[in-house]
């Protein structure tokens, strides 16, 4: 008996690679099933922008945190400020971090595009 052409993950791959999906249906598909989570997942990673944030808020919860920086803080040797009117921030490490916390970070790190 042959399969659903919806549940060949050569056809689900090319349904989410395709481009013609935004970022907010790519993760409504991901939530179908296991099947099409594990299709979609590096599709998202692939593009999630530059820098590494993204990637460091896989860390757990209870060891980075996100602060607003004092104004001084964006002086010195940078360019001028974009947007002037937004607040700096910064993300810190609260905790020393073990092996064990990078384990979701080493899971998506290589779908990441560089």
């Amino acid at each position: 008996m042959m399969s659903h052409p919806l549940q060949l993950p050569e056809i689900q791959h090319l349904i989410c690679s395709g481009g013609n999906l935004s970022q907010h249906d790519l993760c409504r598909l991901a939530l179908v099933s296991r099947d099409w989570f594990d299709i979609v997942t590096p599709v998202l990673w692939m593009d999630v922008g530059p820098g590494i944030l993204p990637l460091l808020m896989l860390l757990p919860s209870d060891s980075w945190c996100i602060t607003e920086e004092p104004e001084e803080a964006g002086q010195g040797n940078r360019a001028p400020r974009i947007f002037p009117q937004l607040p700096i921030m910064a993300f810190k490490f609260i905790r020393p971090l073990t092996q064990a916390d990078w384990s979701h970070v080493y899971k998506r790190s290589y779908m990441v595009n560089p």
